[in-house]
């Protein structure tokens, strides 16, 4: 089955921005060591980053290619993630974010953030926040190394730029919650902070359309 590139970009930010164990790293690499080929650069790969990179080079992972990516999603990726990569590869909706049902919290009931709702807000910044990046990240409490972790990263990447933004809304979404409100007013917040007000306003017109 091909994937679709914006798909496999998605999911390929999801298990690069998650801690992956020494012994599930390791487990990988005898996974691939024929498809790595080689002693030396066995023994270079001490990263999930450094492993994806060189199954790329060799053609073995890529948007074509989903039974490879499952085996490294099965070996790296926690329950949650797991849910949220198979929502991308199956285009299938949740209640909630990330939990099923409602979260109780200052003795009230916080609505669950709606997915699609959110997957359009985030599309609009992703598409134009641009060289703003930075400063969108800063304002959502993403720490400086790793907003440089990030730029080292994906820098000279295809599609790198919107890797980033999204690793950086995805952060944002996933500390929220199910906090609609909370997630709504710290990204806007954040907007303006980067002087990009025009964008907060998208996001209130685009609010005003879907209520």
């Amino acid at each position: 089955m091909v994937l679709d590139p914006d798909k496999y970009y998605r999911i390929k930010t999801i298990l690069l921005d998650l801690e992956c164990p020494r012994e599930r790293l390791e487990s990988l690499k005898v996974y691939f060591k024929e498809d790595i080929n080689s002693e030396r650069t066995f023994e270079r790969i001490i990263s999930l980053n450094i492993l994806w990179k060189t199954l790329e080079k060799r053609d073995v992972l890529n948007s074509r290619q989903e039974q490879v990516l499952q085996v490294i999603i099965d070996k790296v990726a926690s329950q949650y993630e797991r849910e949220n990569i198979m929502r991308i590869l199956n285009h299938t909706e949740w209640e909630t974010l990330g939990h099923r049902g409602n979260i109780q919290a200052n003795s009230r009931i916080i609505p669950p953030i709606p997915n699609t709702l959110v997957e359009r807000i985030n599309e609009e910044v992703k598409n134009n926040i641009g060289v703003k990046w930075k400063e969108l990240a800063r304002g959502l409490n993403v720490p400086e190394g790793k907003i440089d972790e990030l730029e080292f990263r994906y820098k000279f990447a295809v599609e790198g730029m919107y890797m980033m933004i999204h690793s950086v809304l995805q952060s944002h979404l996933e500390r929220s919650g199910s906090n609609f409100e909370h997630w709504r007013v710290g990204l806007q917040q954040a907007l303006r902070k980067a002087r990009r007000t025009d964008l907060s306003e998208n996001i209130d017109e685009i609010l005003r359309f879907h209520s």
